[in-house]
């Protein structure tokens, strides 16, 4: 057999199929939708503004929020924007047999949105207290209810709105939990997250020496009890660093801190209520990875356990170590770095899908994640080399 012929037809069959993958990925990245669309019935709709360069909707997960659940909002925002923020209103109140015995005021604060993909945005409300109980000695009803309204505000301009009634009985809470964690960056440069999916920095690159500060964020509908974050250097022994509460934290701390001094002043008046503490649904911290040596790679991830015990693993971020202070100002990175990391990932993606399936997650923010476990799939097994670093 001729020897050069042999390789070149093995060249010329193998090269498609990493260009198909290539061409997958990039048509299937993220694409803005601008239409008006309903996702688990939920209407999504654009309201008109001064600001007509920018769309914007809102979707909540779920439709039906029940005693104690807490909810998630995804926000979907198209155009050049300077700040975006979800201001909202929750009213907890007490009635005995339709009348208030006290006056307890709506309260509204302003909550994080966080990155979750590109021109998309999640936060959680946590779950409120909806429940009837009989006065058997006065022969009345007490009854706790809570109704939630909620503004996406773009450049000091609503775009869009929401709201639900907290309804009384209690959905199943037990499923497993999220967590997500990228390069801190991606919350003053969301354009990471299309190039590098968050999993790393700019051009998969940072300096020798240099400290990479990542951000964890982590979801579960009863509650989270452990989160924690490690590296490896090069493919060595994992090493465990206990992530700090990010100050992103104290807006969510402070909701549900006032939510349950109203609930206390509720039990106040009617002391037989049960315990009614509301509890925070997700969980954002940052940890730093130390700086390293040049020639060194370096990969990184999040753990998470709720209350029931459910674990989980975040999809692995990567980057490499090069010499920024070097002569050489060109560095081509290997292109199969993308693809190393997604074939790296599969099992966790598809972990990941089925968490999502679970919570019900909109397609259009799980659209791309399919598509990425399908391509690491195909990447295991057609095994595609894996990257080389220099």
């Amino acid at each position: 057999m001729n020897l050069k012929s042999h390789k070149s037809r093995e060249k010329r069959k193998s090269t498609p199929f990493i260009a198909f993958v290539l061409i997958a990925i990039m048509a299937f990245s993220p694409i803005p939708s601008l239409r008006a669309h309903h996702v688990n019935n939920i209407a999504s709709f654009t309201l008109s503004s001064l600001s007509t360069s920018v769309q914007a909707n809102l979707t909540r997960v779920p439709e039906e929020v029940y005693g104690w659940q807490p909810a998630l909002i995804f926000a979907e925002v198209v155009g050049d924007f300077e700040s975006i923020k979800l201001n909202v209103t929750a009213d907890v109140n007490l009635t005995i047999n339709g009348n208030q015995p006290i006056n307890l005021p709506p309260y509204s604060i302003r909550l994080p949105l966080l990155p979750w993909s590109s021109s998309r945005y999640v936060t959680a409300i946590p779950g409120l207290p909806a429940k009837t109980i009989e006065l058997t000695l006065l022969g009345k009803n007490a009854t706790i209810s809570s109704a939630v309204s909620y503004r996406l505000i773009v450049d000091d301009v609503e775009k869009t709105s929401g709201s639900y009634i907290v309804k009384e009985g209690v959905a199943e809470l037990k499923k497993p939990p999220i967590a997500v964690t990228m390069v801190y960056n991606v919350l003053q440069d969301t354009e990471l997250l299309k190039e590098t999916m968050g999993l790393g920095p700019r051009g998969w690159v940072i300096g020798s020496d240099e400290d990479l500060k990542t951000l964890i964020v982590a979801f579960d509908d009863k509650g989270l009890s452990e989160v924690s974050f490690e590296y490896s250097v090069s493919g060595r022994t994992w090493v465990t660093v206990s992530p700090n509460q990010d100050p992103l934290m104290g807006t969510l701390m402070s909701f549900v801190d006032t939510v349950n001094n109203i609930i206390e002043q509720i039990r106040n008046v009617v002391p037989i209520f049960p315990d009614l503490a509301v509890h925070l649904p997700l969980g954002i911290y940052n940890a730093t990875i130390p700086g390293q040596a040049v020639g060194n790679y370096v990969k990184f991830r999040a753990n998470a356990t709720d209350v029931d015990g459910n674990s989980f693993t975040s999809p692995m971020g990567f980057y490499y170590v090069v010499n920024k202070a070097g002569p050489t100002r060109v560095l081509i990175v290997d292109p199969h770095v993308k693809l190393w990391l997604l074939q790296k990932n599969v099992e966790l993606l598809l972990k990941i899908l089925k968490q999502h399936s679970s919570y019900n997650l909109p397609v259009d923010f799980t659209g791309n994640m399919t598509l990425t476990a399908r391509v690491s799939e195909a990447l295991e097994k057609h095994g595609i080399v894996p990257f080389h670093h220099w």
